[in-house]
């Protein structure tokens, strides 16, 4: 159905669109649920928080591109790092080194922090692959933050 038909009036509820990268949009698109549960106080995020530090990496796989590709667009002082898989097949064009399966995030992130001169790390990932990076980081002795898991 074309997006314009979704958008006419006397059509109940909201029109989501997902880019269908990571587990979490594959399941969505998969299995749509019956309803969409969002906070109703919203919490300063990501963007907001950038200011509050000088320099910075954000890292995110899939489609956590959308929220970390803001903060890094509008400040050169941010370094930005995107894995995903089938970025071609679902973005089009791609610059990769790496054919198949994830690469090593921390030799990735420790040669990147220190040549870069970042003061932070800003994780915008699945809650396997935050929990992965945040314990990497902390043994690591980098300054990382990571999305919050608790809904």
């Amino acid at each position: 159905m074309p997006l314009e038909s979704l958008a006419k009036a006397g059509n109940p509820g909201i029109i989501m669109i997902c880019g269908v990268q990571g587990d979490f949009t594959k399941d969505i698109v998969t299995h749509p649920p019956k309803t969409v549960w969002t906070r109703e106080l919203k919490f300063t995020g990501v963007g907001q928080a950038s200011a509050m530090v000088n320099k910075g990496i954000r890292i995110c796989t899939g489609t956590g591109i959308g929220a970390a590709l803001s903060t890094c667009i509008q400040n050169p002082n941010w370094f930005l790092i995107w894995i995903g898989s089938d970025q071609e097949k679902t973005f089009g064009p791609t610059d990769s080194r790496k054919q198949g399966g994830r690469p090593d995030t921390m030799e990735l992130l420790k040669a990147t922090w220190a040549s870069f001169g970042a003061e932070v790390i800003f994780i915008t990932s699945n809650m396997q692959g935050n929990d992965e990076m945040m314990q990497g980081y902390r043994e690591a002795g980098l300054h990382a933050f990571g999305t919050l898991w608790d809904f």
